[in-house]
């Protein structure tokens, strides 16, 4: 056991995660470990998600496969680390008690300690360390873009939401930190930069830090996850001055129904929507907008359906990710009724998803025969894929490269997609 040197991880759920298992990653780098595939490892490492139902099934059940592949002899060592662990641990060391190690949120830097002697201790405490890569190296897995967190934690208190009682009271990394980490990456070739938080708009002077980092050698800069109530003049301006920042923002509105999002408990209501909306709108004329919305949440009405497919559709958002509402042991949501019945739920998440793919055609038919700046992403098999300047990795559409051949990872070019591919454009 003392040789078990080759780790392979697979990171489940969202950027923040990603940052996560990267730093961890650089970590057992410096130790001496050999980074691979899962299938090839000795140890695998699950970084997991446990922020609704779906995300918790999906986690166990990497567990699951991993340690069945363990009992076969496939591999020697599983472990599970991350949000699950945070929110379950008690419970999943009961599920799973072959499990040899497991780390909180707030653990990480513990990683080679607890390979080392399977821990899987219970930690009672919400988590509370500040964000920062300073103590450790970072294996980029994204290249030729590197997601950047610059906070920790969320004080919000979204009824429907698991994230604070997983990752803690909102805890920010300071702008110098911030700014060596994208300079050191910068040095590397990464072309883009994108921000990420719980909710970026809770950094004390976000806008400072906007400013600050045009002076950094990055191409593109991304913001993630904008709350409604706190885009300001202030901050879109800082947005609309930096031409390294990206006309492109994700803004979750989650309704529009008044009524709804102060169920919700989501700050501003329909008034800071709207108001986020017009604000980057009317500054920023060529900004895409990418929304998120959540369909059936208890208590929605009809009528009050309808105003969310009519608003989405009134504003035409470029970007559109559609949910369905999950019941989450421990949230106020959980405890609003009456519920709306599964299968109308299932119901409005088709509707909602036909308008959605509608209204979002009708943004990339836009885009067709027009100079876009467009990012090398990937090359699978015998095709090679980017993103244009209005999409984010992982969660957009991709650029087809079918008569660019000779382009190289990380590549900025300006090109004119000639068609469609399903919502994928084609170049």
């Amino acid at each position: 056991m003392q040789n078990l040197k080759k780790v392979g991880l697979i990171s489940l759920g969202c950027p923040k995660a990603r940052v996560d298992s990267e730093f961890f990653l650089g970590k057992l780098m410096d130790a001496g470990y050999e980074i691979t595939t899962p299938e090839d490892a000795d140890i695998v490492i699950i970084n997991t998600c446990a922020f609704i139902k779906p995300a918790e099934d999906e986690s166990a059940e990497e567990i699951k496969a991993w340690l069945k592949a363990k009992s076969a002899g496939r591999v020697q060592k599983v472990g599970v680390v991350g949000c699950l662990v945070e929110r379950w641990r008690s419970r999943l060391l009961r599920r799973f008690p072959d499990l040899d190690f497991v780390l909180g949120t707030d653990e990480f830097d513990l990683i080679d300690t607890a390979i080392a002697q399977n821990i899987k201790q219970i930690r009672n405490t919400p988590p509370q360390s500040v964000p920062s890569p300073k103590f450790l190296p970072r294996f980029l897995t994204t290249f030729p873009f590197a997601y950047v967190k610059i906070a920790e934690g969320c004080n919000r208190r979204c009824a429907f939401c698991t994230i604070p009682s997983i990752r803690g009271k909102h805890r920010f990394r300071p702008i110098e930190d911030i700014l060596d980490e994208v300079a050191s990456l910068a040095t590397i070739g990464v072309k883009e930069i994108i921000l990420v938080s719980q909710d970026l708009t809770l950094y004390p002077k976000l806008y400072q830090l906007i400013q600050e980092l045009e002076s950094v050698d990055v191409q593109w800069i991304r913001l993630l996850y904008l709350h409604p109530k706190g885009v300001n003049k202030k901050l879109v301006d800082a947005m609309a001055s930096n031409p390294k920042i990206v006309p492109y923002v994700e803004l979750p509105i989650q309704h529009i129904s008044d009524r709804i999002l102060k169920l919700m408990g989501r700050a501003g209501g329909e008034k800071a929507v709207k108001k986020a909306v017009e604000l980057l709108k009317t500054r920023i004329p060529e900004i895409f907008i990418r929304t998120e919305i959540i369909v059936g949440y208890p208590t929605e009405t009809d009528s009050e359906f309808q105003e969310l497919l009519d608003y989405i559709e009134e504003v035409g958002f470029e970007r559109i990710g559609v949910f369905k509402f999950w019941s989450e042991k421990g949230t106020r949501a959980s405890k609003i009724e009456p519920k709306i019945p599964q299968d109308l739920i299932d119901e409005r998440f088709d509707v909602a998803n036909t308008v959605a793919s509608i209204i979002m055609e009708k943004a990339q038919l836009s885009l067709l025969h027009r100079p876009i700046q467009t990012i090398v992403d990937f090359k699978f098999e015998d095709a090679i894929y980017g993103r244009t300047i209005y999409d984010a990795p992982e969660i957009d559409f991709k650029v087809i490269f079918k008569n660019f051949r000779k382009v190289k990872l990380g590549q900025i070019l300006t090109l004119k997609p000639s068609s469609l591919d399903q919502l994928d454009l084609v170049v």
